[in-house]
């Protein structure tokens, strides 16, 4: 078993001297100036704590979910549509959550519950931030990892708009499963009237 501690002083210290060595922190408990070094000793502790908690057949999410838990009361303050903020990673994917907050398709795998018909549908029953529960089960289709990325991109025209409806119903009756058409479109983009089709698209892929 490796030293978490050494780990620490390797990998992390150098980079948290560097943007903390020319600043201070107030301790709340004594009411005194902290220098960085004694601000990266306490970073250390909770790094061995959830290192401990590993060690002992926790897992990682769920340590991570206890985290969240924690600050829960300040997380209903805070929302950003770039950020994930359940893991500071990736951005954030549509839905918005009743609650205000969005979440990323990797934290909706990792926190959500799995639908037992479909694989790759996800429940959010609660908010994995500030725990709010929505009115009814937030349900979100995820991207099966082996598929591509499916990018739609319609033209204008006017009245002849009405093409692109006819071509995508022939390419729906050629795929011949029971799946609508933009559950394969990852990306869908228009001009004029199909931006129209396009935004269609969208509000059907995740209402559906």
């Amino acid at each position: 078993m490796f030293d978490c501690k050494h780990v620490f002083d390797e990998l992390y210290r150098p980079a948290f001297r560097q943007v903390s060595e020319a600043r201070v922190a107030a301790s709340e408990e004594k009411g005194d100036v902290l220098p960085w070094s004694d601000i990266a000793d306490r970073v250390l502790d909770h790094f061995v704590r959830y290192f401990e908690q590993l060690v002992g057949g926790m897992a990682a999410a769920d340590t991570h979910r206890d985290n969240l838990a924690r600050f829960r009361r300040w997380w209903r303050g805070i929302e950003s549509s770039s950020t994930c903020l359940c893991c500071l990673r990736r951005r954030p994917q549509p839905p918005r959550l009743p609650c205000g907050h969005f979440v990323c398709e990797n934290c909706v795998v990792v926190f959500g519950d799995r639908d037992g018909d479909d694989p790759w549908t996800f429940n959010i029953r609660h908010c994995f931030l500030c725990g709010q529960a929505p009115p009814s089960d937030v349900a979100i289709r995820v991207h099966p990892p082996t598929a591509g990325a499916g990018v739609l991109c319609i033209d204008g025209g006017g009245t002849r708009g009405i093409v692109p409806l006819v071509l995508m119903k022939r390419i729906q009756d050629r795929i011949g499963l029971p799946i609508p058409l933009q559950r394969f479109v990852k990306v869908a983009f228009g001009v004029s009237i199909g931006r129209s089709l396009a935004a269609a698209r969208y509000t059907q892929t995740n209402s559906g």
